[in-house]
């Protein structure tokens, strides 16, 4: 029997951005009586917007989601006490955030790749 462990990396910078991004034109909008739908359309480019950023292309963690991996190796942590088995492998996309994520959760893994 083998057990897969899948984890989604924690929250990123850009995350932060897009929803500044997005309460702002929401904020704006209503300023400007636009209707509920011109607004949501309004917020919705804002957040795009944010992912044309080539400063966030490759976002590092917030502080936030350093604490959601940590929170996530005590989970696996805990699974390990109960009788589940240690990851054999453990595979990462080359995404700084995945990167740290995989780094904070299973730090010194023998058997880390990034594919």
């Amino acid at each position: 029997v083998k057990t897969l462990y899948l984890i989604r990396h924690g929250e990123a910078l850009h995350n932060i951005e897009e929803r500044v991004a997005k309460i702002k034109a929401l904020t704006e909008a209503k300023l400007l009586g636009a209707s509920p739908q011109s607004a949501k359309e309004l917020a919705e480019s804002a957040r795009q917007a944010v992912l044309e950023d080539e400063a966030l292309k490759d976002a590092a963690l917030s502080l936030d989601g350093k604490v959601m991996a940590l929170n996530a190796q005590a989970e696996i942590n805990q699974l390990l006490t109960e009788g589940y088995q240690k990851p054999s492998c453990v595979l990462v996309s080359p995404l700084e955030r995945t990167l740290q994520t995989a780094a904070l959760i299973f730090p010194g893994h023998k058997n880390t790749h990034v594919v």
